[in-house]
Formats: structure tokens, sequence, C-alpha cells
């Protein structure tokens, strides 16, 4: 036995005197039958020396400070691995923390600063990219925004609504003022007012930035390995290329609530009937069986939603205003 190296003499199969060099850090020990002491040495499959001598085990352990189960190098060699997987846990714990609450922070802060007229170019290359995936009924979004202009409702953009072909139960919208509504959504509508509701509450997301924020907190890691790799051009790109994602884009309880109290808003002043907005809810609610997870997903706690929309209507008790124009646009709607 040498200081760092355990020397094996033995004779092969055909009587030849061998000898074997192992070094202690690549020595496993350990109790075998009786008291004979079996020692490991390698990766597998392992080099095995069996000893049946109880002398050597008790010189084994003196020499090299061992409890049978590993060499004093060893035993340091595994102790240092341990550290290294209590600091890669530990960085992995804080490296989550950063992606999933940290980075998403950061970038609906980020988005709350971009100008609406970068919004504006966002969401024109986004329009195109949607108009190579779906077609459009170019007739019903023509009386869809006549419908909104003649609904009085007054918004810091200009929407521009596109009525999608298919019977998707769906709405979403667009960063810079575009708003796609699918006719599986506008033809289970029953009243004006529901639509009128919905174009409101899709103008809210758009106004109040609650579209840009999103896309950017959704894809904010990859928009921070863009960063990280110097690719600040790819920004648009990235979020082009998961443009499908939008369509299905899930706002907290926070941002529909506040996109419920602005739509609302728009609906009062404009002297349109508020209770729209529940009746909107409502056929929501009914839709559920029918509906897509997402629209069910993007809308959450609709029950709540109804609760509080009511005790607002109530508290400001307004008495909405007759809009023929809007109402005869809505026949010509439901008619095609």
């Amino acid at each position: 036995m040498m200081e760092d190296n355990l020397i094996i003499a033995y004779e092969d199969e055909n009587l030849v005197r061998q000898t074997a060099t192992w070094n202690i850090s690549g020595i496993k020990g350990e109790p075998a039958a009786g008291k004979n002491l079996v020692l490991k040495y390698g990766t597998f499959p392992y080099q095995i020396l069996e000893i049946d001598d109880p002398f050597f085990s008790e010189a084994y352990k003196r020499k090299y400070n061992s409890t049978l189960s590993v060499g004093s190098k060893n035993v340091f060699a595994n102790f240092s691995t341990a550290k290294a997987i209590v600091f890669t846990l530990v960085f992995l714990v804080l490296a989550g923390c950063v992606w999933f609450f940290a980075l998403p922070y950061i970038a609906g802060e980020v988005a709350l600063r971009i100008p609406f007229e970068t919004e504006k170019l966002l969401g024109d290359q986004l329009d195109i990219k949607f108009s190579e995936t779906y077609e459009t009924d170019s007739a019903a979004s023509v009386l869809v925004n006549q419908f909104f202009a003649e609904s009085d409702m007054i918004t810091p953009l200009s929407p521009v609504i596109r009525v999608i072909k298919g019977k998707e139960i769906n709405a979403f919208a667009l960063p810079g003022g575009y708003i796609y509504i699918f006719e599986g959504l506008l033809t289970r509508l029953d009243q004006p007012e529901q639509l009128a509701a919905l174009l409101a509450h899709e103008c809210s997301h758009i106004e109040l930035k609650h579209t840009t924020r999103s896309i950017i907190r959704n894809l904010s890691g990859y928009i921070f390995i863009s960063i990280i790799l110097g690719d600040v051009s790819g920004f648009t790109a990235i979020i082009i290329q998961n443009a499908e994602n939008l369509k299905s884009l899930q706002y907290s309880r926070k941002l529909e609530e506040e996109a419920d109290v602005n739509g609302l808003k728009l609906m009062l002043d404009a002297g349109v009937n508020p209770y729209g907005m529940i009746r909107l809810l409502e056929k929501l609610r009914d839709l559920k069986e029918d509906a897509p997870a997402e629209i069910i997903s993007s809308h959450p706690l609709i029950e709540k939603r109804i609760k509080y929309i009511y005790d607002e209507i109530n508290r400001k008790k307004i008495v909405p205003e007759h809009k023929p124009m809007m109402e005869d646009t809505w026949k010509k709607i439901m008619e095609r």
C-alpha cells in the first residue's frame, strides 16, 4: 500500500506474475459475506478484489483513513461533488425565479413605455401574417367597422376590425388597433349591444396596452436570449414567428377586469346599453361547451365579472340611448 496507490500482485492464467496499480481516489470498499472486504475500482464494469484477510481491512483503514466505503481522497471527491450538486440546484432555483418572475415583470414595465407608433408598426406586420393564415370576410368586416363607428364609442385609437371565416368561437386583439372576430362567435351573438361590448372590451385591451404587455411577458425568455446574443433586431421577428399563439393569448384576472371596466365606460359614454356587457359574458358562459379552451381560459372567472359589472352599472344609473343606425347595421350583419 503506497501513499496514493494500492499495488496488487497476482498471477494470471499462465501463472505469470503481474502487478496492477489502483489509485486510491478510484477505489470503493464495502463489506462482503462474513468479514471479507470487497474493493471495486474504476467504472462499470468494475475491477473487483475480494480480500478474506481481516488484518488487511484494519491496515487499509489506518493507511487511508477509510470507512471501508471509499478511500480518503474519494471521500473528499464525493464531498466536492455534493457541493457542486447543491450549487447547481441553487443556481437552477435562482435562474427559475428570474425566468418566471423577474423577466415577465421587467418585460411588462418595458411594454408600458413602448410608443403607440411602434405598436402600430408591430400590429401591421402581425396583421399581414394573419392575413396569410386566415381568410377574411371582407363584406362582413366592412359592416362591423361601420357598426363600431355608429356606436359612437370613442377611443384614442382607430380600430381595424376583421371578421375571419370559420366556425371557431373566438376574438382577439393585436397591438396597434387590430381586432379579429371569428364568424363562429359573431353569428352566436343575439343583440347589437353584445357586439358593442365585445368591441369595447377588445379595444380596451389595446388601449391599456394589455396585448403588448402580455405578448412581451409571454415571450420575455426569447427576447432576453436575443439581448444576450446581441440580436436586438430580432424582437419583432420573434413575435411574428409566434403570431399563431396570439389568438389564444391569456390575460390575468386583473387585466380582464381593467378591460371590462374601461369597456363599460366606453359604452356608457357613448350611450350604448351597458347590459350588453353582461349579456356578452353570459353568452360566453353558455358557449363554454362549444368554445375552444383558449377563449374560456383567456376570459376567466366569468361569474365574478358579471357580478361586478352589475354593481358598476347599478352604481352609475345611466339610461342608454336608442341607436337606430347601429341597430340597422346589426341586422345587415346578421342577415348575411
